[in-house]
């Protein structure tokens, strides 16, 4: 009975660290399941790449821009500076601290320092001189 007992327990403590490991390395897919404004995907721009950490959501439009989202509140900041109209983004990604954006914008890797006090507006820094293929990078990181 002991034996029995032990082996469920162990059992059980396997698989809450498995599901533990499994939601904190899947927090960009379950923010955006559950969390995000239904509103955005009723617009008629179509969404070319969605990333987040633990205090933003960059949501990057294929031509209209990008939009950012309050984690925390999980609303839209509609005092955000819209930045990067007409540029064509293929990929997205935020530095954990809020501080840089990175965009791919014809498989080159531009990259921004982002004010948050300051509407969110965007300081370009640097942009790639050769073509990468960065959309693939970020894509199968994003999977993985």
């Amino acid at each position: 009975m002991f034996i029995q007992y032990f082996s469920v327990t162990l059992i059980l403590s396997l698989l809450v660290s498995l599901v533990n490991s499994i939601v904190s390395s899947s927090y960009d897919f379950i923010f955006q399941q559950y969390h995000f404004p239904p509103y955005l995907l009723l617009q008629q721009s179509q969404i070319a790449s969605i990333t987040s950490n633990k205090d933003y959501t960059v949501v990057a439009f294929q031509k209209d821009g990008i939009k950012w989202i309050d984690n925390i509140k999980c609303i839209p900041i509609e005092n955000a500076f819209v930045s990067l109209n007409g540029t064509i983004i293929s990929a997205i990604a935020i530095s954990q601290d809020s501080k840089f954006l990175f965009t791919s914008s014809d498989n080159r890797l531009s990259i921004y320092s982002v004010s948050t006090d300051n509407k969110f507006a965007l300081t370009y820094l640097k942009q790639s001189a050769e073509q990468y293929g960065v959309y693939n990078h970020f894509r199968s990181h994003n999977q993985q």
